[in-house]
């Protein structure tokens, strides 16, 4: 079509300012939700203050990505119908990453991110670097998600519901000490750590950097690792923030996850800097 390129920059531009108006109007409207939230989907979603704030934090960065690759020449004009389609389903993902109650719809959500950046990553189609990123993205990340589905699936398992709130009131309830919990949620952080591109999981970061157009590096560097820590933070409030205060969690299945998220910060942190040093290249 004559100038499509030019009215799909147009029009998701519109599309991002509409969404962040109308997410600026649910936070100043709160009224109009019973006690500050409202569920959606059967209890799989929830619409709060939580979810909005980050929504927020998402439009206004990838509006910061799309006017920034108004002026790129990494990506043709002719793509932009494409790759503006491929941000907006992205967009969409991390909005149900930062509101998903459900197990089944954290990973549709986390699948809804994963597989359009995948093709971002690789957008350069006759560039190898380009196409050497989307690979291993594609790899690193079908591995993580799998570790993931399979924990989720030891929690159905055991907790007999995908709800967030059921799975806690589970924890709560046990007795004694299960290893195969333990298991089920270190596969499903492995998920959460790729994601966040959290240690050891950060191995795929600095390839796929490097290959990917340097709007999508900005991307990638920014929304989905905001999209991440909303999830982890979601998902450990809502199903272990009432251990601490059951008379047996620490006999049950209670752990330490603040140690462990801030000894696996710091190391990401040590080890991301003392690397870094060593690279010629920025976008690394």
């Amino acid at each position: 079509y004559k100038n499509a390129s030019i009215k799909s920059f147009y029009i998701t531009v519109s599309t991002l300012l509409l969404s962040l108006l109308s997410t600026f109007y649910l936070i100043f409207d709160q009224a109009n939700f019973t006690s500050g939230f409202k569920f959606l989907f059967l209890g799989s979603i929830v619409i709060d203050f939580y979810s909005n704030f980050f929504k927020v934090i998402f439009l206004l960065s990838v509006l910061a990505i799309i006017l920034l690759t108004y002026n790129n020449k990494e990506v043709k004009r002719e793509d932009w119908s494409e790759y503006y389609c491929l941000i907006l389903i992205t967009t969409l993902g991390m909005f149900l990453m930062s509101s998903s109650l459900n197990l089944l719809m954290i990973y549709l959500a986390i699948e809804m991110v994963s597989i359009p950046s995948y093709m971002l990553a690789g957008f350069n189609h006759n560039d190898k670097g380009s196409n050497e990123a989307s690979m291993k993205y594609v790899l690193y990340g079908s591995f993580a998600s799998g570790l993931m589905l399979f924990g989720m699936s030891w929690i159905y398992g055991q907790a007999g519901s995908l709800y967030l709130n059921d799975i806690g009131a589970y924890m709560m309830s046990a007795t004694q000490f299960q290893f195969t919990s333990l298991i089920s949620f270190i596969l499903l952080f492995v998920g959460f750590g790729y994601k966040i591109s959290s240690a050891p999981f950060h191995y795929w970061v600095p390839d796929v950097y490097e290959g990917s157009p340097t709007p999508m590096t900005a991307f990638f560097a920014v929304a989905p690792k905001v999209a991440g820590f909303a999830l982890l933070i979601r998902f450990l409030y809502t199903t272990m923030a009432q251990l601490n205060f059951s008379s047996h969690s620490i006999e049950a299945i209670y752990v330490d996850w603040n140690f462990i998220l801030a000894v696996l910060s710091a190391i990401t942190m040590t080890i991301g800097n003392i690397l870094a040093i060593r690279q010629n290249d920025v976008k690394r």
